[in-house]
């Protein structure tokens, strides 16, 4: 402690030290809970941490300790500084640190990786709750595990699962608190821990050992028996014992009548007794129970008792098929014990039957009763039976070949015998008669003698008396009568009738019988085979069948032309005899029929789901075609008349109605009718036509069916008046005939020309081309467009196209439930009320429009002034409705215009209807430039693309030209001589000659292709050209007249390069200079086939000279002139449609451009910077400026241009070459720029034009795009993104490029008087566009499709469309080009692609259904349609009707139907519905084409006398269409209203009102007739009065002007 002298109390409290303060001696400041007293004076330290130290530990100490202390510092934080003394808590420990240290940066590992620079103060327990895996515990952690509260004792990380559990470091855990842990029942695969109780059965455990359980229950807790102890001892009773069930130790089950206690876990065996007798059970409660008669099936448990014969018996063990008694009535000491002796009345004796032990019989006239199991032996045979009670049995009249028994009593010959003997009779031997005459007299004994002289001896006998005695006639025949024939007595047949065969029951099956009803078949099935066995004799045939039930053996083959006829539907039954349940029953041939019965008994099961999700059943059907032999067996064959089937019932299940399967027979009609035919088949099918089998049905009803009507592989049916009830489903029809050859063709995309709307401007001329597909694969100068509508004139040609321009916008189908072109897209369409070059002054009508809405949306003007002008809104004014209007072109303020370059109107009237709507734009190139060695370090001047050689060639410009080529634009050829003494002024490529014009001061020279690089090879192109003295050329190549202008400024024009002859020029100024030294030339302007020629004249009158007579003559425009160009403009250039004219200026002020679409009016922009361009060029839909700067300049239009340093992406790779030319090669879309400082050369690609396109709204939704400028060079495809805030729904589109795309055409007329217009566009490309709606084109079709047939789309696999028109066709077999129209109509999601493959089927499988009713569809099969409990219970989730089932088309099949059902909704087909209890009528939208809400397209509503024709009915609000066709909806009227008039009363919001005649249009007010505005009434003005009113009543003195009011 330091020295304390309180003779000197000077001490200072200084508080807390601080870094870099003075201190002096006896300043006492605290640091970390200690205090310290200043030694020397000093200026602290400027450290922060540890700054203190570093003075205290000097070798010279600034501080003393003076009171000692600490500091807490609360939690352990990571990443903090800790100074000596200073104390934290840190999990359940406080700790102080003994080394200063910045704490380490895990927070999860606390103190304990700076473990040494802490020492412990105090410790004590921290609450963790549950035990966690993969957790740090640190000591006194204090965790919950399974109902037992741990103590961390040993620092350790938590096992990394949960199965291995705290177990896994017990070592590092002491128990504060234990308790049981109850976890219900014991299960599988469980992980078990201490203190852990489980109920197993009827037993309570507790864990003893951690554990995880057995995997299966069959092992179950006894596996791990030893890992338990028992709590509490139980029983579980377990029901009646069954086998393969897992069975505990104390289980109870009953077993017969005794109740078993399971004595050791196991899985019971098949047999009780199995189990038994390995001990697994003992009796716990003995029982006794009656079982009826003994089974030898039935497996008896102890205290069974049963009925055996007529005794009495107890089970005494287990037991199965041990007979009761083996030994009469000997009672055993087995299995069975007899506990009383009975009789059992059987009835007569029955040879084949067995007996048991107290059975009793009835054999002749005794009664037996059986001692010993008898089976086989006769009773008055056989010592098994002893006698009961003795008597007789009257047989009647003794018959040859009967079995008599003893005590039978017989008639014979009038006497009466009674049987002594069991034997068969026989005529020879033992007749009683003849037996008597026997001395032991054997078999007979007589009981009554006769009279003498009886003739008669069987019953039916008659005597008959010829002319000597009496004499006996026997019974005829069943059916025959009694006659006299010749005087004599015979029996003979009646009724018999040629080719009519009769059947029933009672009747007989032998050939004899079958041709009269007293002497009929018995079975249908002989009564057939004995007719087809003489098919030829024997039919036509009619089998007539009285009722009965017959059992027959199936199949019946049923003759050609054979009939079965029943008495009546429900009396005659037919059905199969045991074991022929899964057969067929009848087979039918050519003029079968079968009528008036009722069929049954067929049942099989429903087999597994097929690919379509229906089913087949395994048996067989009632009637279906025969197959006879095989599929070439004509004799079955249906050659003139179809099976008839009629009056007919079914009933079976899990069958087959009718079937008629085309693949038994390979000709024929393979076909079956029917008539008043019904199906009642559970589970079955109820008429089935199949491989190109056919039926027609009447008055046919199926109930319960799985299929009701089902036509596959071809079937075909065709059914009126008939119904499918219940079931699954109603008609069903898959697929087709695999064997039909097939109509192939291919869908073409590409059949068509380029599609575009003709746009005229405010003065009815044609002003530009929307596209809704600009086309592909078009060429220059091949193309073009014509016009037709109420003008005239219009004229335009197509002179250059775009390649890797978009030529269509596809919208897409969202991949959703909605439709496409997104949601809640804004249009409207409504007249300004004024504007400029900026901005626009929306309708005041327009009330709702807010900034937030309006921001960001395009505008476009639709007619009036400014027609084609178009913007995007950068702010909008709700309070002025003043929109402010950017570009889309660079984002500056203004607009851009549809045909780039077109004059932007100052003005913007009332007459100028504009369009809200969304903003369309495409993410923009991709520039890529790249640098290039020049060749040589020569001032480059001049390039050119030279397509012969396709290669770009570079000149020099001084006296010594030299040239050089590059195919790439990357590597250039070593320079070569080409001229000397000479200085190019223009480098030209002569494309029809395949050479490089080469223009000088002193000559036109040229080489080809061979001489490329070949010094000095530059000959002249022809004598004339020699010496003379170019300034600047243009070239129309087809004709190859040069223009130029020459030395002396004139203009000279050569034909065919060949001779020269000077242009005249008119309408030169007097006395001004004309000097002409730029020429180009622009095809299509002036005239479609000629062009036009423009030189710019430099001379003091300025201007151009214009030639539309191919150089012939020119006329001179002066600047002066009307839109002139200007005096200073230097080069010229032709592209994209107009001339683009260029002035350098003088490097301090702007560069100006000048456009023009003929040659003599000029529009003047700029291009911003310094830089003075000089020369301009254009390719691939942009131009290019270069000059004496570093800076290129590029505009698409001429109007808008962006130069390197303001755009974000550099134009070229590098910036420090004075660009001196530039040309562009179409075929590698790429541009070589050029240097006239020895600087690299720069190639550049993607450099082109940005697309224009707007998007069509409709009922808030976009339904298709329109393209104005389809862009050029994307290298891949672009982003078409559209812009709405109040779009809820995005939509979805993606651009489609290509090459050889329909930009704007060059107008050389546009017209004159056209109101509205169309355009056509012929040439040699095509617009590749999707098919949608129902018309479709195809190409290479094999053959002629029809009307109905069925059309599938390779890749359209869950959709069959069916031909519903041919439309056009043109070419023949096999390559037939077709226009056809189908249904359902195409969407967006199955639009297919180019060439796709298309197959036409007209042998499909079909259902045709007229006037049918479906019933509770979808209920089920019989036991789950619940009939007719569902009408009083109501349906359930199982049976409730389910309309989709009620028709089924799968792989083609198709389903024709009109049709009612349960509800009385009318359909026909999926096209028409109307539902009765609402009267809601509905037609689907891809048949009828209806489209969105707001219109309903059928063809056109022929309405009212005047045959007023409605094809729309629109809840459009804007009446855009102004049409007579269109009827609009409530909403849409009040909507139309409210934006010409809205808010009532004296608050007319509206551009311009009239009323009567007087018209007020903004401030002004006026009459529409040009005559006065009488006032009535008195006039009060509250400010003064200007104008001829106030001037008048000045004169007057009488008025009051108001002039000298100040209000």
């Amino acid at each position: 402690m330091a020295e304390f002298n309180i003779e000197r109390i000077r001490f200072r409290w200084k508080n807390i030290w601080a870094i870099s303060t003075p201190y002096i001696k006896d300043d006492i400041v605290i640091y970390q809970g200690k205090s310290f007293v200043c030694l020397i004076g000093h200026t602290s330290s400027g450290e922060v941490s540890g700054g203190f130290y570093t003075d205290l530990e000097h070798a010279s100490p600034k501080w003393e300790l003076q009171l000692d202390g600490f500091v807490w510092r609360g939690d352990w934080v990571n990443q903090t500084y800790y100074s000596l003394g200073e104390m934290v808590k840190w999990e359940g420990y406080v700790y102080r640190c003994i080394t200063a240290h910045t704490s380490n940066v895990v927070t999860s590992q606390g103190v304990h990786t700076d473990y040494s620079k802490w020492t412990i103060v105090a410790s004590g327990d921290k609450w963790q709750n549950a035990w966690q895996q993969n957790f740090y515990y640190d000591l006194g952690d204090v965790a919950t595990y399974n109902g037992i509260t741990y103590r961390c004792i040993a620092k350790h990380n938590s096992a990394s699962t949960f199965a291995l559990g705290l177990e896994d470091d017990q070592a590092s855990w002491e128990i504060v608190t234990r308790s049981d842990n109850w976890r219900t029942d014991w299960t599988v695969s469980t992980r078990y821990v201490l203190e852990d109780v489980v109920k197993y059965n009827g037993t309570v455990y507790r864990c003893t050992t951690y554990h995880e359980s057995a995997a299966t229950l069959a092992l179950g807790l006894e596996a791990d028996q030893s890992k338990w102890e028992q709590v509490i001892d139980g029983i579980e009773y377990r029901s009646t014992w069954a086998a393969g069930i897992r069975y505990i130790k104390n289980d109870l089950v009953k077993y017969g009548e005794t109740v078993w206690k399971c004595t050791a876990g196991h899985t019971s065996e098949a047999l009780f007794r199995t189990d038994q007798a390995s001990s697994y059970w003992t009796a716990w409660l003995p029982g006794f129970g009656y079982e009826l008669v003994w089974s030898e099936a039935i497996e008896y448990q102890r205290g069974d008792i049963v009925l055996y014969g007529g005794y009495v018996y107890t089970c005494l063990e287990n037991n199965l098929n041990s007979v009761p008694s083996v030994n009469g009535i000997v009672q055993n000491t087995g299995n069975w014990e007899l506990l009383k002796q009975g009789y059992k009345h059987q009835g007569y004796y029955a040879h084949a039957s067995s007996y048991k032990t107290g059975d009793v019989v009835r054999l002749g006239g005794y009664l037996y009763i059986c001692i010993t199991d008898s089976s086989g032996y006769y009773p008055d045979t056989s010592n098994r039976w002893q006698i009961l009670v003795p008597g007789h049995q009257w047989k009647s009249d003794w018959v040859d070949n009967i079995e008599y028994f003893i005590g039978d009593i017989v008639t014979y010959d009038s006497t009466a015998y009674y049987c002594i003997f069991h034997h068969v009779g026989t005529e020879s031997d033992n007749r009683p008669d003849l037996d008597l005459a026997n001395e032991n007299e054997n078999y007979w004994q007589v009981m009554l003698q006769g009279v003498a002289g009886n003739v008669t001896t069987t019953d039916g006998d008659i005597r008959v008396r010829d002319s000597s005695q009496t004499e006996r006639l026997a019974i005829g025949t069943p059916g025959s009568v009694l006659k006299n024939i010749g005087g004599d007595t015979i029996w003979q047949d009646f009724g018999q009738a040629a080719k009519v065969y009769f059947v029933s029951p009672g009747g007989s099956d032998v050939e004899s019988a079958g041709t009269t009803s007293n002497g009929p078949f018995r079975t249908i099935k002989y009564a057939c085979d004995y007719i087809r066995a003489d098919q030829d004799i024997r039919t036509p045939a009619t089998v007539f069948i009285t009722s009965g039930t017959y059992n027959e053996i199936l199949p019946i083959q049923i003759p050609r032309n054979t009939a079965l006829v029943g008495d009546e539907l429900r009396s005659v039954t037919v059905q199969p005899a045991a074991s022929y349940e899964a057969n067929n029953m009848f087979y039918v041939r050519n003029g079968c029929g079968i009528r008036n019965m009722t069929l049954k008994g067929l049942v099989g099961t429903l087999g597994t789901d097929n690919a379509y999700g229906t089913k087949r059943p395994t048996s067989g059907a009632f009637v279906s075609l025969d197959p006879g032999t095989g599929v070439g067996d004509t004799s079955v064959h249906i050659t003139t008349k179809s099976p008839y089937i009629q009056n007919v019932s079914t009933f079976g299940e899990s069958c087959i109605g009718m079937k008629i399967d085309g693949a038994l027979h390979n000709s024929g009609n393979k076909s079956i009718v029917a008539n008043d035919f019904t199906q009642i088949i559970s589970n079955g099918i109820g008429i089935w036509a199949s491989n190109n089998g056919r039926s027609e049905l009447v008055s046919v009803f199926t109930y319960y069916c799985h299929i009701g009507y089902l036509s596959d592989a071809g079937g075909k049916l065709r059914a009126t008046n008939g119904n499918n009830s219940y079931g699954l489903y109603g008609s069903v029809a898959e697929g087709f005939d695999t064997a039909e050859t097939v109509i192939t063709g291919k869908i073409t995309n590409r059949a068509d020309q380029a599609t575009a709307n003709a746009l005229t401007d405010d003065v009815n001329k044609i002003l530009a081309l929307e596209y809704a597909n600009a086309g592909t694969t078009y060429t220059p100068g091949s193309s073009a467009v014509t016009f037709s509508g109420q003008g005239t004139g219009a004229a335009a040609t197509y002179q250059e196209t775009r390649d890797d321009g978009i030529y269509e916008v596809r919208l897409m189908d969202p991949g959703d439930s909605s439709l496409a072109g997104g949601n809640n897209y804004q249009y409207k369409l409504n007249y300004a009320q004024a504007g400029n070059a900026t901005y626009i002054q929306l309708a005041a009508a327009d009330t709702d429009g807010t900034n937030a809405k309006y921001s960001g949306l395009r505008i476009y003007i639709k007619s009036g002034d400014g027609v084609g002008q178009y913007g995007y809104i950068s702010s909008y004014n709700p309070v002025s409705k003043i929109a402010q209007v950017s570009r889309d072109s660079d984002d500056a303020q203004g607009w851009d215009h549809v045909k780039p370059g077109w004059p932007i109107v100052d003005q913007i009237t009332t007459s100028s209807q504009y369009s809200l709507e969304p903003r369309v734009t495409a993410s923009d190139h991709t520039y890529v430039a790249t640098s290039a060695t020049a060749p040589s370090n020569t001032n480059w001047s001049h390039v050119v693309w030279f397509p012969a050689g396709n290669c770009w060639v570079t000149f020099t410009e001084g006296t010594t030209v030299y040239s050089s080529h590059s195919t790439d634009g990357l590597t250039w050829s070593a320079p070569v001589t080409r001229l000397a003494n000479h200085t190019v002024t223009k480098v030209i490529s002569d494309t029809n000659g395949s050479r490089v014009l080469i223009c000088t001061t002193n000559g036109v020279y040229g080489f080809n292709t061979a001489n490329i690089s070949n010094t000095n090879v530059c000959g002249s192109i022809n004598a004339p050209f020699n010496t003379v003295d170019v300034k600047g050329a243009a070239i129309k190549e087809a004709t190859k007249i040069l223009i130029y202008a020459s030395g002396t400024h004139q203009l000279s024009r050569t034909a065919n390069l060949n001779t020269i002859s000077t242009a005249s020029v008119t309408g030169a100024s007097a006395g001004a200079t004309h000097v002409y030294k730029k020429v180009a030339y622009g095809a299509g302007i002036g005239s479609a086939t000629d062009g036009c020629f423009v030189a710019i004249n430099e001379g003091t009158s300025g201007g151009t000279a214009v030639s539309t007579t191919l150089g012939a003559t020119f006329y001179q425009f002066n600047a002066a002139g009307p839109q002139g160009l200007p005096v200073g403009y230097t080069d010229i250039v032709f592209g994209n449609g107009r001339f683009v004219a260029i002035d350098p200026g003088d490097g301090s002020s702007l560069t100006k451009t000048a456009i023009s679409f003929d040659g003599h009016k000029w529009y003047e922009h700029s291009i911003p910077g310094t830089t003075d361009y000089l020369k301009i060029e254009y390719g691939g839909g942009t131009f290019m400026a270069t000059g004496t700067g570093t800076q290129i300049a590029k505009s698409q239009d001429g109007v808008v241009w962006r130069i390197t340093s303001n755009d974000s992406t550099d134009f070229l790779a590098t910036e420090t070459a004075n660009w001196s030319a530039q040309a562009y090669s179409p075929a590698l879309q790429k541009w070589s720029v050029v240097a006239s400082n020895n600087a690299n050369f720069n190639t550049v690609s993607g450099w082109g034009a940005t697309p224009v396109i707007r998007a069509i709204v409709a009922s808030d939704r976009i339904l298709e795009f329109k393209i104005y400028e389809p862009g050029s060079q994307y290298a891949s495809t672009p982003t078409i993104s559209v812009y709405d805030s109040q779009a809820t729904v995005n939509s979805t589109q993606i651009a489609r490029i290509g090459d050889g795309v329909l930009g704007q055409p060059v107008f050389s007329n546009n017209g004159v008087s056209y109101i509205t217009a169309s355009a056509t566009i012929a040439g040699d490309g095509y617009a590749d566009s999707y098919h949608l709606g129902t018309t479709i084109k195809l190409a290479d079709v094999s053959l002629v499709p029809g009307p109905g047939d069925n059309l599938v789309i390779n890749g359209i696999n869950d959709v069959n469309y069916k031909v519903s028109s041919i439309v056009a066709q043109s070419g023949s077999a096999p390559n037939f080009a077709i226009t056809m129209t189908i249904t359902p109509s195409l969407g967006r999601a199955e639009t297919p692609e180019h060439d796709e493959t298309i197959v036409v089927r007209q042998q499909y499988s079909q259902v045709r259904l007229t006037g049918h009713d479906f019933l509770d569809i979808g209920s089920g099969n019989k036991p789950d349609t619940d009939y007719p409990g569902r009408y009083v219970e109501g349906y359930s989730s199982l049976n409730d009707p389910k309309q989709e089932n009620e028709v089924r088309e799968a792989n083609a099949g198709r389903v024709f139907y009109t049709s009612t059902d349960q509800d009385g909704n009318f359909r026909v087909g999926e096209q028409f519905k109307v539902e009765q209890d609402t009267g809601i009528i509905t037609l689907n939208a891809s048949y009828f084409e209806l489209t969105g809400l707001s219109q309903l397209a059928i063809g056109g509503i022929v309405v009212g006398g005047t045959q007023v024709i409605i094809t729309e009915f629109s809840k459009e609000p804007t009446f855009i269409a102004n049409s007579n066709n269109v009827v609009p909806t409530q909403k849409a009227i009040a909507a139309y209203l409210n934006s010409r008039v809205s808010g009532g009363s004296s608050n007319a919001n509206a551009t311009k009102l009239v009323a009567g005649v007087i018209a007020v249009d903004t401030n002004t007010i006026t009459t529409t007739s040009g005559g006065p505005i009488t006032f009535t009434a008195r006039q009060h003005f509250h400010k003064p009065v200007k104008g001829d009113m106030a001037a008048m009543q000045m004169f007057a003195s009488g008025g009051d002007s108001g002039n000298a009011r100040t209000n």
